[in-house]
């Protein structure tokens, strides 16, 4: 079983309380790999603890990752009957508590664990990333915008904020299966 899907397990065990939240202070050390590959992996990861967290009540589970080396940001956000929402404005109170205890916590390790990887590869870090995941169609998507990218000199907090704010008026647009990618903050060409 490799690094993530260990990381993936126990998470799911903190989340119901068969395991400490220190455990997983103790998973983080990489053997070898692809970075590429070991980030794809923290993304299906990141969708597992984000649907986990809400006891995969959620329509849609968004997840901005800041990976900032001072100050590393993990935030949520999620479509709920058909509204997007912040994770501290979800009304169940062990969701807000799953997520603020447990998910958030691991911010800084999944961005050092990841960028480490990176530079060990001589490849640009990464500076943000989206990931979007639709649970109707058991859909995800991610992107990834890395240091050396223009996009990388935005503010946090504007991609963080403007994509919520996209999210909110373009998620109910979609079909709830429609297996698509919906838009990122920034707007990226295809």
């Amino acid at each position: 079983m490799g690094f993530f899907s260990r990381f993936a397990d126990k998470i799911e065990e903190v989340n119901r309380g068969n395991a400490d939240i220190n455990e997983l202070d103790e998973l983080f050390t990489m053997d070898s790999g692809e970075a590429e590959d070991d980030w794809h992996e923290m993304e299906i990861s990141l969708v597992k603890a984000a649907v986990n967290a809400v006891d995969v009540s959620a329509e849609r589970a968004f997840i901005f990752v800041d990976f900032s080396e001072t100050d590393p940001k993990l935030d949520l956000f999620y479509q709920m009957n058909g509204h997007v929402v912040h994770w501290q404005d979800l009304s169940n109170a062990d969701y807000r508590e799953s997520i603020e205890n447990v998910v958030l916590p691991q911010a800084r390790e999944i961005t050092e664990t990841i960028n480490q990887q990176f530079q060990k590869e001589d490849l640009a870090k990464i500076a943000y990333a989206e990931i979007q995941f639709e649970w109707g169609s058991q859909a995800w998507f991610g992107h990834t915008i890395y240091e050396d990218n223009e996009e990388a000199k935005l503010d946090r907090n504007e991609v963080d904020n403007e994509w919520f704010k996209l999210m909110q008026k373009k998620a109910p647009e979609y079909a709830l299966d429609s297996d698509e990618k919906l838009p990122w903050y920034p707007q990226v060409k295809q």
